[in-house]
């Protein structure tokens, strides 16, 4: 699927394309890839058609976990804001978001996932 494109994204899925499809060795779903990659209105066309974008891969990384690693703060707000995306999961190394972020030095995605953890505790 082409991340960057989201019309060519639409079209495939509006074809049948399972946009939950895993790849075979590390559990990655395009949603991964797009997050990961800071492609937020592709994941925002995968959420909108089927795409599970609270799937775990082999290392238990949500697409949240892949989007703060690398600072796409807006992917990140997407996901916890629109896709019920857990923000504190710990993945199977007990690395949560946002403790990717700070160890990649993504500082806005830090101070943004600390300035919602008194509102998800409440």
């Amino acid at each position: 699927m082409k991340l960057g494109c989201p019309r060519i994204a639409e079209m495939l899925l509006r074809a049948g394309a399972d946009p939950n499809e895993r790849d075979p060795i590390l559990q990655l779903t395009v949603s991964h890839d797009a997050a990961r990659d800071g492609y937020l209105d592709t994941l925002q066309v995968l959420a909108q058609n089927g795409a599970d974008v609270n799937l775990p891969d082999n290392d238990g990384n949500l697409p949240l976990h892949l989007a703060a690693r690398e600072g796409h703060l807006d992917v990140v707000q997407f996901l916890v804001s629109n896709c019920s995306t857990p923000p504190f999961l710990p993945n199977a190394n007990g690395y949560t978001p946002r403790d990717l972020a700070l160890m990649h030095g993504k500082h806005r995605t830090v101070e943004w996932l600390e300035n919602i953890a008194p509102l998800q505790s409440s």
